[in-house]
C-alpha cells in the first residue's frame, strides 16, 4: 500500500470528526457573541449532523432544506439585524453537512478497499494452499512412476533370463531329437531286417507245410495197404506172416506219422496264433504289408483245406470198410497179384523210410526255426516297445517345439513392436529436441521479460514517488483555481489517452480469447492424450492377455492333435475289432465242423471275450474323451470369440493411435500459435512500457506546473465559491490514484505468478534435458525403456503446465476484468 494511502488512513477518524467539530465551532462562536437570535438553526445543524451520518445525501439535503426554513424564518422575524451574519452560519452549516457526507464517502470507499484487498489475499493463499497440494501430488505421482519404471526393468531382466533359459532348453531339445532321430533309423533298420528274416521263415514253413501235404498223401497210401494186407491174411498163411509183420510195421510207422501229424498240426495251430496275433498288432501299429495279409490268408487257406482233407479220409475209412467184404470176396483173385504188390510194397516201404528220415530232420530243422521265430519275435516286441517310447517322446518334443515355433512367433511379433517403438520413440526424440529449442527460446524471452518486468519495477518505485509527491502537493494547491484549470487540461489528455488505452484493452481483450481458446484446445488435446495413454495402457494389457490366450490355444490345439490320435487309434482298433468279429464269425462255423477243435476254439472265444470286454472298456474311454474333447471344442469356440474380440479392440486402437497423430499435429500447430501469441504479448508489452514513457513525462509536466504554482501563490487568492469543484477534482483524482495503486499491485502479483513459473519452467527444462541425456545414453548403451514410461512423464509434465497456464489465464482474466471496470469508471467521472 503506498504512503499517500496510509496516510489518508491515519488522518481517516480526525476527517469524519471534522463536519461535526466545525459545527461545535460555530455554536461557540455564536456564544462568545451573543448574538440576539434564535436557536432554531443550531439545533438544526447538531441534528442534520447526526441525520447525515445515518442517511448520507439524503440526510444533507434534508438538513440543507431545514436550515433553509429557519434561515427564512430568521430573515421574516429580523429582516434588517445581521443578514451577512445569519448568511455566514447558514453557509457555513451547510459546508458542515457536505463536509461530513463527503468524509463518510470516502472512509467507506477506504474500507471497501480494505475488504476487497484481504478477499484477495485470502484468494491468493487459497491458491497457494492449491499449488502446494497439485505440487504434493505431483511429487507422489513422480515417486510411483520411478518405482513402476524400475518394476518394468525388472520384469525387463527376468524375461532376458526367461528368455536365454528358453533358448537353452530349445538347444537340448534339438539335441534330443538329432539323437532320437538316429535311434528311430536304427530301429527302422532293424525291423527292416527282421521283416526280411520272418519272410525266409514263412517261406521255409510253406515248404514244410508242402512236405507235409505229401506225407499224409503217403499215409493215406498206406492205410489203404493195411487194407488190403487185412484182406489177405485169411488166404495165405505164409503172406500173412509176412503181412502181419509188414502190417505191425507199417502201424508203428502210422502211429509215428499220426503222432507226428498231430505234433504239425499242433504247431500249425501255434503258428496261426502266433501270426493273428503278429496281424492283430500289425493292424494296431499300422505296420504290417500287403504280402504279409496275402500269405495269412494262404496259409488259412491251406489249414481249411487239411482240414477238409481229414474229413474226407474219415469218408474213405467209412467206405473203405463197405468195401472190405469185396475185397474179401475178391481175395481168390487178388492173391497171384499179392507177390507183385509185396515186392512194390517193399520198395514203397524203403522209399517210406527214406521219407520219415527227411521228415524228421525237417521237424528238426522246424523246431530250430520255430525257436528263432520266437527270438525274433521278442526281438520285435522290444523294439516296438522302443518305437511307442520313442513316438511319445517324438511327440513331446513335437509340442515343445511347436511352443518354441510359436514362442519364435510371438518374439518375432515382439521385435516388430520393438522396433515400432524405437521409431516412435526416435520421432518423440525430434519432437522434444524441437520443443527443447522452443523452451531455449521462451527462455530467453523470459529473461528478456524478467529484466523489463525489473526496470518496471524500478520504474514503479519512482512512479510511487512521484505519486507521494503529487498526492502532498495536490493536498497543498486545493485552493489554486489555476492549477485545477491545468489539470483539467491535463485531464483531458488522460482521458484521450485512456481513450487510447481502452482500444488497446479491447485488442488484449481480442488476443486474450484467442489465448483462452487455445488453451482449451491445448487442455483438450492434452485430455485426449491422456484417454489415449490410458487406451495405449490397456493395448499392452491386451496383448499379454491376447500372449496368454494365444498360448492357452497353442495348449488346446495340441491336445486336440493328442484327442486326434488316440481317436485315429481308436477307430483303427474299431476296424481291426470288426476284423476280429469277421474271423469270429467264420471261426464258429468252422467249430461247428471241427469238433476236434472244440477246446482250441473255447480257449480262443475267452480270449476274444477278454480282449472284448478290454475293448469295450476302451470304448467308454473313448466315449468320455469324445465328451471332453467336444466341451474343449465348446471352450475353443468361446477362445476364439474372446480373441476376435481381442482383434475388433486392437483395431480400434489403431484408429486411436492414427488420431492421435492428428491431435500431435493439431498440437504442433497450437504450439506455432502460442508462439504467435508470445510474440504479440511482447509487442504489447513494448507498447505497455511506452505508456508508461508517457505517464512520466506526464508527471514531469506536472511537477513543472505544481513549481509554477508554488511560484503563483502569492499572486492567485484564494477562491471560496470553486471549493466544491476543487473538492470533486481532488476526489476523481484520488479515485484514479486508488485504481492505480490496484493496478500496481495485481501487476507485483502478476510478477510473483510470473516468476514462479519461470522457476518452474527453468526445472521443467532440466528435467526435460536430464530425460534427454538419459534417452541418449540409453541409446548407446541400448538400454530402452518401454514406450509407457515415456508417456506418462510427458503426461505428468504436460499435466503440470497445464494447471499453471489454467491459473495463469484466470489470473490474467482478473486483471483484464478489473482494468474494464477501472476504465468504465474513469470514463463515467469523464
Amino acid at each position: 500500500m503506498s504512503t499517500s494511502v496510509k496516510k489518508f488512513e491515519s488522518f481517516l477518524p480526525l476527517w469524519v470528526m471534522l463536519g461535526p467539530l466545525f459545527v461545535i465551532g460555530i455554536v461557540l462562536i455564536m456564544n462568545i457573541q451573543a448574538l440576539s437570535m434564535q436557536w432554531g438553526m443550531p439545533l438544526i445543524s447538531l441534528g442534520g449532523i447526526v441525520v447525515c451520518y445515518f442517511w448520507r445525501w439524503r440526510g444533507c439535503i434534508l438538513a440543507c432544506t431545514l436550515l433553509s426554513v429557519a434561515f427564512a424564518f430568521q430573515l421574516f422575524l429580523h429582516p434588517s439585524l445581521e443578514i451577512l451574519w445569519t448568511t455566514t452560519l447558514f453557509l457555513s452549516f451547510a459546508a458542515s453537512f457536505v463536509v461530513t457526507t463527503l468524509f463518510l464517502d470516502e472512509s467507506q470507499i477506504v474500507l471497501d478497499k480494505l475488504g476487497d484487498q484481504a478477499g484477495q489475499a485470502k484468494e491468493s493463499l487459497t491458491q497457494l494452499e492449491h499449488q502446494s497440494i497439485a505440487q504434493t501430488k505431483i511429487e507422489s505421482e513422480k515417486l510411483y512412476l520411478a518405482s513402476q519404471v524400475e518394476q518394468l526393468k525388472r520384469e525387463l531382466l527376468e524375461n532376458g533370463d526367461k528368455l536365454k533359459s528358453h533358448e537353452k532348453l530349445i538347444a537340448i531339445v534339438r539335441e534330443e531329437l538329432i539323437s532320437s532321430h538316429a535311434q528311430h533309423e536304427k530301429l527302422l533298420l532293424e525291423l527292416f531286417e527282421s521283416r526280411k528274416q520272418s519272410a525266409t521263415f514263412e517261406q521255409q514253413v510253406a515248404r514244410l507245410q508242402d512236405k507235409n501235404n505229401c506225407l499224409e498223401s503217403a499215409l493215406k497210401e498206406a492205410v489203404h495197404l493195411e487194407l488190403t494186407n487185412d484182406t489177405y491174411v485169411n488166404k495165405a498163411q505164409e503172406a500173412q506172416v509176412l503181412h502181419d509183420a509188414i502190417a505191425q510195421e507199417m502201424k508203428e510207422q502210422i502211429e509215428a506219422l499220426l503222432s507226428e501229424k498231430q505234433s504239425l498240426e499242433k504247431t500249425l495251430t501255434n503258428l496261426q496264433r502266433e501270426f493273428e496275433f503278429q496281424s492283430f498288432r500289425a493292424t494296431n501299429k499300422s505296420e504290417l504289408s500287403d504280402s504279409q495279409s496275402v500269405e495269412i490268408a494262404v496259409l488259412r487257406d491251406v489249414i481249411k483245406r487239411s482240414n477238409e482233407d481229414l474229413r474226407l479220409e474219415k469218408i474213405k475209412g467209412e467206405e473203405y470198410k463197405i468195401t472190405s467184404s469185396e475185397f474179401e470176396r475178391g481175395l481168390s483173385i487178388q492173391v497171384e497179384n499179392l507177390t507183385r504188390k509185396l515186392l512194390a510194397s517193399t520198395q514203397q516201404i524203403a522209399e517210406w523210410q527214406r521219407k520219415l528220415n527227411d521228415y524228421n530232420s525237417l521237424t528238426i530243422s522246424h523246431a530250430a526255426l520255430q525257436a528263432k521265430i520266437q527270438e525274433h519275435v521278442s526281438k520285435e516286441s522290444e523294439v516296438r516297445l522302443e518305437l511307442d517310447n520313442k513316438s511319445v517322446l517324438l511327440q513331446e518334443l513335437q509340442h515343445k517345439l511347436n511352443d518354441y515355433y510359436s514362442l519364435t512367433i510371438s518374439n518375432a511379433e515382439l521385435q516388430t513392436q520393438i522396433q515400432e517403438h524405437i521409431s516412435q520413440e526416435s520421432e518423440l526424440r525430434l519432437e522434444l529436441a524441437d520443443n527443447s529449442l522452443l523452451l531455449e527460446q521462451l527462455q530467453h524471452k523470459l529473461n528478456d521479460y524478467y529484466s523489463l518486468t525489473i526496470s518496471n519495477a524500478e520504474l514503479q518505485t519512482q512512479i510511487q514517488e512521484h505519486i507521494s509527491q503529487e498526492s502532498e502537493l495536490r493536498l497543498e494547491l486545493a485552493d489554486n483555481s489555476l492549477l485545477l484549470e491545468q489539470l483539467q487540461r491535463k485531464l483531458n489528455d488522460y482521458n484521450s489517452l485512456t481513450i487510447s488505452h481502452a482500444e488497446l484493452q479491447t485488442q488484449i481483450q481480442k488476443h486474450i480469447s484467442l489465448e483462452s481458446e487455445l488453451r482449451l484446445e491445448l487442455a483438450d488435446n492434452s485430455l485426449l492424450l491422456q484417454e489415449l495413454q490410458h487406451k495405449l495402457n490397456d493395448y499392452n494389457s491386451l496383448t499379454i492377455s491376447h500372449a496368454e490366450l494365444q498360448t492357452q490355444i497353442q495348449e488346446h490345439i495340441s491336445q486336440e492333435s493328442e484327442l486326434r490320435l488316440e481317436l485315429a487309434d481308436n477307430s483303427l482298433l474299431l476296424e481291426q475289432l470288426q476284423r476280429k468279429l469277421n474271423d469270429y464269425n467264420s471261426l464258429k462255423k468252422s467249430n461247428a465242423e471241427l469238433q476236434t477243435q472244440v477246446q482250441e476254439h473255447v480257449l480262443k472265444e475267452s480270449q476274444v471275450c477278454l480282449e472284448l470286454d478290454n475293448k469295450t472298456v476302451l470304448l467308454a474311454e473313448l466315449q468320455s474323451k469324445l465328451n471332453d474333447y467336444n466341451s474343449m471344442l465348446v471352450s475353443h469356440a468361446s477362445l476364439k470369440k474372446q480373441i476376435q474380440v481381442h482383434v475388433s479392440k486392437e483395431e480400434e486402437m489403431c484408429r486411436e493411435l492414427d488420431n492421435l497423430s492428428s491431435v500431435h499435429a493439431e498440437a504442433q500447430a497450437a504450439n506455432a500459435s502460442n508462439l504467435r501469441l508470445i510474440s504479440d504479448c511482447n509487442v504489447l508489452k513494448y507498447e505497455i512500457s511506452s505508456l508508461k514513457q508517457e505517464l512520466e513525462n506526464i508527471h514531469k509536466d506536472k511537477e513543472a506546473l505544481i513549481q509554477e504554482c508554488a511560484l503563483q501563490k502569492d499572486k492567485t487568492p484564494l477562491l471560496h465559491n470553486n471549493e466544491e469543484e476543487e473538492l470533486k477534482r481532488f476526489r476523481e483524482i484520488r479515485r484514479l490514484e486508488g485504481l492505480y495503486l490496484q493496478m500496481r499491485d495485481q501487476f507485483h502479483e502478476k510478477s510473483r505468478v510470473l516468476d514462479g513459473t519461470r522457476r518452474e519452467l527453468f526445472l521443467m527444462q532440466e528435467k526435460f534435458l536430464s530425460i534427454q541425456k538419459d534417452f541418449e545414453s540409453k541409446e548407446m548403451f541400448g538400454d530402452n525403456d518401454s514406450e509407457e514410461c515415456l508417456y506418462e512423464i510427458i503426461s505428468g509434465t504436460e499435466a503440470e503446465l497445464r494447471q499453471q497456464v489454467i491459473e495463469f489465464d484466470k489470473e490474467t482474466v482478473r486483471l483484464h476484468q478489473l482494468i474494464d471496470v477501472l476504465m468504465q469508471e474513469s470514463l463515467k467521472t469523464n
